[in-house]
């Protein structure tokens, strides 16, 4: 049976599901880590490929823009996608799937924060070397002491079981994907702020390694 146009009312009911099955008490969770990872004077870096490199450099913009402006701790935010001449150049020196990681691996410190944004998560049923360069990017924070934040479809994919936290939906097109990954980027800034203002503590909650979240596994409501 052919699937409906993304315009029709039952499309856009399946993308209002995912958003309801957003897990807000994880976004508060990331939240809180990433106010106390600028109280403390560490930077945040966002990654992403192609639409995702899209939603990295927008929430890197619109966290700095936002908090900039606030009487709160100073935002050190990065995004490693916005130089084009950076990124060729180091794809042409040493491979497109070392263009993040070699950068993280010189710049990161312990105690940074790595946001990586994914359609795919990395997934080998979208080929074998699929966003390999973001697998690589989460390692290098992994082993640099950093917390690793991964928000993806695919079900989440290697670099959801790679990273630290991580916000999944199981579903793979581009046109519901993309847009819950801005939300989601949107409602962490928001409670980031929030958090600013009241002037309550950051300290971050204690998470295990690997600690994944399921938005289609719980239903909560924005």
């Amino acid at each position: 049976m052919m699937r409906g146009t993304p315009t029709e009312p039952s499309s856009l009911a399946e993308f209002a599901d995912q958003v309801l099955r957003i897990s807000t008490t994880r976004v508060r969770e990331v939240a809180r880590l990433i106010v106390h990872a600028f109280e403390h004077s560490h930077t945040l870096w966002a990654a992403g490929n192609g639409g995702s490199a899209s939603t990295a450099s927008h929430f890197a913009s619109d966290l700095l823009t936002r908090l900039v402006k606030s009487a709160g701790p100073v935002p050190r935010v990065f995004s490693l996608v916005d130089s084009a001449p950076t990124l060729t150049a180091l794809t042409n020196d040493v491979g497109w799937e070392n263009v993040y990681s070699l950068q993280l691996d010189r710049l990161l410190t312990t105690g940074d924060i790595l946001v990586v944004f994914s359609v795919n998560g990395a997934s080998a049923a979208f080929g074998p070397v699929r966003s390999s360069n973001l697998t690589h990017a989460v390692e290098t924070g992994r082993a640099k002491g950093c917390t690793t934040v991964v928000v993806s479809g695919g079900g989440g994919g290697p670099l959801a079981e790679l990273a630290d936290i991580a916000l999944t939906t199981s579903r793979t097109e581009p046109w519901i994907v993309e847009p819950l990954h801005s939300l989601i980027a949107h409602l962490v800034i928001e409670d980031i702020a929030y958090l600013i203002d009241v002037g309550t503590s950051a300290l971050a909650p204690a998470l295990p390694p690997n600690n994944v979240v399921q938005p289609t596994a719980e239903r909560r409501g924005c």
